[in-house]
């Protein structure tokens, strides 16, 4: 049994009421929850009302307020939206500090097999430029995926880790002197670590942009 229009707006209504108005996770619960009642209204004999506060109550516990410390206390909302960020957040943080070890290892190694001088001013200038330009980049998106009228996920987290971002660029920030070229050769493993590591997790900031962008093409399908 298929559920109709109107029927599909009213579950769309109700998850808008309780705070899922983040278009990639709202259709990906409605979905589920379409499933769910077409299953009871067949297999229980249910009316469409009685089928729907039934599932209602499944995700009961995905609606309540939830907060964690990773997203911060402050941010408040559906235990599910919460819990989608602060997956997003692990994954950054997993990518960032295992892509900014390679990367700090690599350097180091690179420095240690090859003669003192060798292509020296070439690798410094390119770690230099991949920074900034990426900094340059992911900070123009976070700025403009503040601004967007369609929310989802993507852009919750965006919304929300780039005050994060914007602290740890400026406290791990190895341009200070206006320079585009950084001394990878003289440098420690934990000076290197920290900006390669920002790269990584500049890089992961410019994919999310291009997550929350498809999330324009997401539509109902009312048959």
């Amino acid at each position: 049994m298929k559920l109709t229009a109107k029927e599909i707006r009213h579950i769309d209504e109700v998850l808008i009421e309780r705070g899922l108005d983040y278009i990639d996770l709202k259709y990906e619960i409605l979905d589920h929850m379409a499933n769910g009642i077409e299953a009871l209204m067949v297999n229980e004999d249910l009316s469409f009302e009685e089928a729907f506060s039934k599932e209602l109550k499944n995700w009961k516990h995905e609606f309540k307020p939830y907060s964690h410390f990773l997203f911060g206390y402050t941010e408040v909302g559906p235990r599910i939206v919460i819990k989608r960020c602060v997956n997003l957040i692990k994954q950054m943080y997993l990518k960032s500090i295992i892509g900014g070890l390679l990367i700090a290892f690599c350097l180091l190694c690179f420095f240690k097999l090859i003669p003192t001088g060798l292509y020296i001013d070439g690798v410094s200038f390119i770690a230099g430029f991949v920074y900034t330009i990426s900094t340059l980049v992911a900070l123009y998106f976070l700025y403009i995926a503040a601004k967007f009228q369609i929310k989802s996920t993507y852009q919750y987290f965006l919304k929300v880790n780039g005050r994060a971002h914007w602290i740890a660029l400026f406290l791990f920030n190895p341009f200070w002197e206006w320079s585009i070229k950084f001394d990878v050769v003289n440098s420690n493993f934990l000076d290197l670590f920290w900006p390669s590591a920002i790269i990584i997790m500049n890089f992961f900031m410019i994919k999310t942009f291009f997550d929350h962008r498809k999330t324009a093409n997401y539509q109902i399908t009312l048959k």
